[in-house]
């Protein structure tokens, strides 16, 4: 079953105070499977970021459609999580209050969010923190909590916009393993923008590489590693060494044209 459809998604950015419009994306067009991981890579400015804004429902497309499971998408839908690029945990909560959040705005009982907020905050490795707030914490950590924060509503689709590219790399490796344990859990289908040609490949079952701005869809590839694979395993099989090169010789075209 397709989990997500765009056919010929167009983003015009409209100019303000006699600045011109801006083309962010040009007839974009994809699907992705109930379950798969995919992800997306370009280079800065081409749109990633921008289809994960149209994905969630907080920006709207100028041209063409966007389905969820065969629906058009209009506006926010109830089923999609979105874990930021930046860091969106509220300072003046703990992990857990944070953690806790999303039930507690929808009325779940105490006795009943808090306990899934702690089997959560212990996947993770963050017991003994659950009392902490954000500025406490590593930015891994914070990572972790902002992750199972999303993650404790159980989206059936999960968007991801670079959620680990400010982190150092044994960091990174760690919440990348974390993060396809949960995925082999539950099962999302997840939309993963990363500027790691290496992570994309080793999380990724497709690759998505896009244009330079405005952005438009340039190499679907399908990624031949075998399943379940560690975030760490993917460099050993020799397929990975083909995929990377492949990428890296669409987007260094991109990076290099004048």
């Amino acid at each position: 079953m397709i989990a997500i459809e765009l056919a010929d998604v167009r983003k015009t950015f409209e100019g303000r105070d006699g600045r011109q419009a801006v083309p962010a994306l040009a007839e974009v067009s994809f699907g992705v499977e109930e379950g798969q991981f995919v992800s997306l890579v370009g280079p800065s400015g081409c749109g990633k970021s921008t289809i994960l804004n149209l994905l969630s429902g907080l920006a709207r497309p100028s041209g063409g459609k966007i389905a969820i499971r065969g629906q058009p998408l209009q506006g926010v839908h109830p089923d999609i999580g979105y874990v930021f690029q930046r860091d969106t945990l509220l300072p003046w909560r703990t992990v857990r209050e944070n953690v806790c959040l999303a039930a507690e705005l929808k009325g779940v009982p105490r006795a009943q969010r808090e306990p899934e907020a702690m089997a959560f905050i212990k996947k993770v490795g963050l017991t003994g923190f659950e009392h902490n707030y954000p500025h406490e914490l590593s930015g891994g950590m914070r990572k972790r909590a902002e992750l199972i924060r999303t993650l404790i509503k159980r989206p059936s689709i999960l968007l991801m916009d670079e959620p680990f590219g400010a982190l150092d790399a044994q960091t990174r490796y760690l919440l990348q393993e974390d993060l396809l344990r949960m995925w082999r859990e539950g099962q999302s289908t997840i939309v993963f923008v990363t500027h790691d040609i290496g992570e994309a490949i080793a999380l990724s079952d497709r690759v998505l590489v896009m244009s330079r701005r405005p952005g438009r869809l340039l190499v679907d590839v399908r990624v031949r590693l075998p399943r379940p694979r560690g975030a760490t395993d993917a460099q050993s099989f020799p397929e990975y060494a083909e995929h990377f090169q492949e990428i890296w010789g669409v987007l260094r075209e991109q990076l290099t044209a004048l």
